[in-house]
């Protein structure tokens, strides 16, 4: 092959390319990933009983617990009312709750680090508030069971059931004394065997 035929072909494949490579389409441009939605942030509800004094606070968690109202309760306590705040006649609010048999608002309180032994200013029977409450409660004592503590008051007001059960464990995994007696010499195991409360008794006996 002459030179000049191999350069006119060596020109021809040239142009060959170019041409190819003007008419090749551009490069595809990655399309931009889909941004992804921030997650939603909830905020909680202001606590309504923040602003509130001292002293409402704790006359708000003394009514509430006597009540039941557990989502009051446990709002007064985050706000920072007083576990051992007390009605006029020296009542703790945990003493109240389980007093009106009112069991899960005596679990917040026993929670939040209530003392599960203080006593009010009388040493009321529970049977004398049993016949002042409206609430009503069982099973009765005689006129010489002394109350006091949360735990008398869970053995000898409550019914024995699964809801007190669970309030007795509660009582005693905190710290409750399971020895205090009431005025009689009777203690919390004594009343629980006296009702037949065999799972409350089996507790106290353990504790």
């Amino acid at each position: 092959m002459s030179k000049a035929r191999l350069a006119a072909l060596l020109a021809v494949a040239a142009v060959v390319a170019v041409v190819a490579a003007c008419s090749s389409p551009p490069a595809a441009t990655p399309a931009p990933s889909p941004t992804e939605p921030a997650p939603e942030q909830t905020t909680e509800p202001p606590n309504p009983y923040t602003s509130l004094s001292s002293a409402e606070k704790n006359r708000r968690l003394i009514a509430a617990a006597t009540r039941g109202r557990t989502t009051e309760v446990g709002q007064l306590l985050d706000a920072g009312a007083d576990t051992e705040a007390r009605d006029s006649r020296e009542r703790t609010c945990l003493l109240l709750a389980v007093t009106h048999d009112r069991v899960e608002a005596a679990r917040l309180l026993v929670d939040a680090g209530a003392d599960p032994d203080a006593l009010d200013d009388r040493h009321d029977t529970p049977t004398t508030w049993s016949m002042s409450s409206t609430t009503p409660t069982s099973p009765s004592t005689t006129s010489t069971t002394s109350g006091g503590p949360a735990l008398l008051e869970a053995v000898i007001l409550g019914r024995g059931t699964e809801p007190w059960e669970r309030i007795v464990k509660s009582l005693v995994d905190h710290g409750a004394d399971v020895t205090i007696a009431d005025r009689a010499g009777v203690t919390p195991l004594q009343h629980a065997r006296r009702h037949g409360f065999v799972t409350i008794a089996r507790l106290l006996q353990r504790a």
